[in-house]
């Protein structure tokens, strides 16, 4: 970790770039469009799956607590293997282990497209837990790729550029879980449409990802001589405990964390609010986490001009409160006259998703430039 007593450090704090960075920048652009692709399209495969299957898990009446053990599954790798994978990106160029990520990827789908096709939820976590290990490689390498790519000045600009991407696609994977699952019509006996639909998919998308995958930009490994973390979660706990040294790091990786358990917890409590207790279909449920992504992505471009300066930390605050007390009146919505529950809903997701935006971009952002370039 960089423990420079330089605590108000941020990209967004840093002046304009001089020409030089200015034609890096310009450079950059191809490069980052592949980024963005191969990210949003990682994003929307694994949205598009895990909200198939956890709405499958209600249309099905089976025990809500399904859609935690199928959230548990997908982020259990991120926990147990933060160590090795964060080794991976630093041990070798960020562009390999992408594209090795990606074939992992297509073997979870090959899985779960199985899996749908013949209603065995067994191997539905399977697919489930290797799609989880396929993003747990993913992430360090593909975020570490953009400060590799741009000076640090414009790392938060083009966090929120990636931003809206991603958030759109993620918004496609949503959206069309529940469009799928709608369709209830059989093109072939005992074989649904809509889990047919999705099955094929899951396969295609993961194939794009892996061609896209293949325009990321060639760069070094950025510790090539890294020693393999043989301790695992002892070594991320130990990595944890020197973060000591960089208070506003560590608070910033708490509070980041805090941010992505809270949306994890939201998707299955808005699935559970709009089949079980309002009765909606499976599309309309998804509307109402789009409308929250939606403003996830609004949020995260406004950040860009609230989030600057030295004090860029300071709308962390207003922000949680925000989303906070958005959430919040969700509680009160059955209350109104059910042709307001709708429009109701929306708006608050949609508010509480703008706040959600600017308290997470500068996080990942500051996350990303804070370390030294070789972790």
């Amino acid at each position: 970790m960089n423990s420079t007593s330089d605590a108000d450090r941020a990209p967004s704090s840093i002046p304009s770039p001089p020409s030089s960075e200015a034609e890096q920048v310009t450079r950059a652009r191809g490069k980052f469009a592949a980024i963005v692709a191969t990210y949003s399209l990682s994003v929307m495969n694994d949205q598009f799956f895990k909200e198939t299957t956890m709405l499958l898990v209600l249309q099905l009446a089976m025990s809500k607590a399904w859609q935690g053990y199928i959230q548990l599954t997908f982020m259990l790798p991120f926990v147990l293997l933060a160590a090795p994978v964060g080794w991976l990106a630093d041990r070798f160029p960020k562009r390999s282990v992408i594209i090795g990520s990606r074939l992992i990827e297509l073997l979870a789908a090959l899985i779960g497209a199985f899996g749908l096709w013949i209603g065995n939820w067994t191997i539905l976590l399977i697919a489930i837990g290797i799609m989880g290990f396929r993003g747990a490689v993913f992430s360090p390498s593909i975020n570490g790729s953009i400060p590799e790519l741009y000076p640090v000045a414009h790392v938060t600009k083009a966090n929120g550029i990636l931003k809206v991407f991603t958030t759109a696609f993620m918004l496609a994977g949503i959206a069309c879980a529940g469009f799928a699952l709608d369709l209830h019509r059989v093109f072939v006996p005992g074989v649904q449409m809509g889990r047919a639909v999705v099955a094929g998919g899951i396969i295609l998308l993961a194939l794009i990802g892996i061609l896209v995958s293949y325009f990321l930009p060639r760069r070094p490994a950025a510790s090539p001589g890294a020693k393999f973390p043989y301790s695992g979660p002892l070594e991320t706990l130990s990595s944890f405990n020197r973060l000591r040294k960089d208070p506003l790091l560590l608070t910033i990786i708490c509070s980041n964390a805090y941010f992505w358990f809270l949306g994890a917890l939201l998707v299955q409590l808005i699935n559970a609010l709009g089949i079980t207790q309002l009765h909606y279909t499976s599309s309309r449920t998804s509307y109402l986490v789009v409308a929250e992504v939606v403003g996830v992505a609004i949020g995260g471009v406004l950040c860009g001009r609230l989030a600057t300066g030295p004090r860029w930390y300071r709308v962390l605050a207003p922000a949680g409160m925000g989303m906070g007390v958005f959430l919040l009146l969700i509680a009160f919505v059955p209350a109104l006259a059910s042709s307001f529950h709708l429009i109701a809903l929306l708006l608050a997701l949609a508010i509480a998703g703008i706040a959600g935006g600017l308290f997470m971009v500068p996080q990942e952002s500051f996350i990303q430039v804070r370390p030294s370039a070789q972790e």
